[in-house]
């Protein structure tokens, strides 16, 4: 039977009237009982292949023959998906996936030795999730460090799902604090997920540029972020309270009331 494929088939059509084809064509609508005569006859079975159409369309066919042909398919299917894979990146799922922990204001001599320990996982075929945590930082260089990581390993890695990343920074640092507060939201930190890759794969990987436009380097600078602002700016720019510390006037007029 076509159990694995949800084949219908023979008996189990559900409906009296149908179209048949058989591998020369079509060969006529029929009343069911009709259609599975010519099967028996032909000694083949009668397989429904839509019932979405008027009639409904089967097909004079072995159900073995029909069956690996399903099964053909999805492997065909299933082998360009992995070839798609191999295509973008070059990873043996056999290997694991690693994790290792940056925070945004790592020393110079540390992040050198963790990327050296990334580079060396990825060699192995490893995949890498690299969490890079903001701390007392500033969102931006999170986002600085991560290009600085995938810049140090871009001749043999590239990051998957990039832009999610960032979008899920940007969500866990725009959540409510109070949310923060009971560690029912997202931490805040970037997400690397940096995959093996063949030299010609990395060659071809650009990052997007709305991503690295405004946040390339120049010097201890920030193009585009830190250039128009002065060091206090983030004090001017922080969203004012909704009220005041302390009393207000209607604060004692609903005191006085009660």
């Amino acid at each position: 039977g076509g159990g694995a494929h949800n084949v219908v088939a023979n008996g189990d059509i559900p409906f009296n009237r149908v179209r048949v084809v058989d591998d020369r064509g079509l060969v006529g609508d029929f009343q069911l009982s009709e259609a599975l005569v010519i099967a028996r006859q032909r000694g083949v079975d009668l397989v429904m292949l839509s019932g979405a159409v008027d009639p409904p369309l089967c097909r004079l066919v072995a159900m073995s023959d029909y069956v690996d042909d399903l099964d053909r398919k999805a492997a065909q299917q299933e082998d360009r998906a992995r070839q798609r894979r191999l295509r973008e990146f070059s990873l043996d799922p056999s290997m694991k996936i690693k994790g290792m922990r940056f925070a945004a204001v790592i020393a110079e001599h540390d992040l050198e030795r963790k990327v050296n320990q990334v580079r060396e996982f990825l060699e192995k075929g490893h995949r890498v999730e690299a969490r890079i945590i903001q701390g007392r930082s500033t969102p931006e260089d999170v986002l600085d460090l991560g290009l600085r990581i995938i810049a140090e390993i871009r001749d043999i890695a590239k990051p998957e799902f990039f832009e999610e990343s960032i979008r899920e920074l940007r969500l866990a640092i725009n959540s409510p604090k109070s949310l923060k507060r009971v560690g029912k939201a997202a931490p805040d930190e970037l997400r690397l997920r940096l995959w093996p890759c063949t030299p010609e794969q990395a060659a071809a990987f650009k990052l997007p540029a709305h991503v690295l436009g405004p946040r390339r380097r120049k010097g201890p600078m920030i193009a585009g972020i830190d250039e128009e602002q002065d060091e206090d700016a983030w004090k001017l720019n922080r969203k004012p309270r909704t009220r005041k510390k302390g009393f207000e006037k209607r604060d004692l007029v609903q005191a006085a009331e009660e």
